[in-house]
């Protein structure tokens, strides 16, 4: 008998990477700590394929799933999933970024959280900074 494989997605545990010939170069992990009675939350780690990671924070995907943007150092990078290339960075914070999440209200819009205790919304299409609370 013949065996198929499935060469469009990859799942493997207790990492998970998803992968996929036709869809993009980039994948994203998630290690899951066990500890006697608890459950750390996960956190993602996104990957470039060839290597090299991205960021160690939680990203956050654009409603039509064409952008994504990752934490690193005091900016926010927006990647295209497609391709994997670099669009633009949003700079402002004065110390690490640790988190970034669409807007639910205005899809052209992201907030980033950062140790330099702020919080700040920004228009991702024209890079930016409308707000800093």
């Amino acid at each position: 008998p013949h065996k198929q494989q499935d060469t469009q997605q990859q799942i493997s545990t207790p990492k998970t990477t998803l992968s996929s010939s036709t869809l993009s170069p980039l994948s994203f992990s998630s290690p899951l700590s066990l500890s006697s009675s608890t459950i750390s939350p996960p956190r993602w780690v996104t990957h470039r394929c060839g290597g090299g990671t991205i960021t160690q924070y939680p990203v956050a995907f654009t409603r039509d799933s064409k952008y994504i943007f990752c934490c690193s150092s005091n900016v926010i990078h927006m990647y295209s999933v497609s391709t994997g290339k670099k669009i633009r960075v949003l700079r402002g914070h004065t110390s690490s970024v640790t988190g970034v999440a669409v807007s639910p209200m205005n899809y052209l819009q992201v907030y980033s959280v950062s140790l330099d205790s702020t919080i700040r919304l920004w228009n991702y299409n024209e890079a930016l900074l409308l707000k800093t609370i």
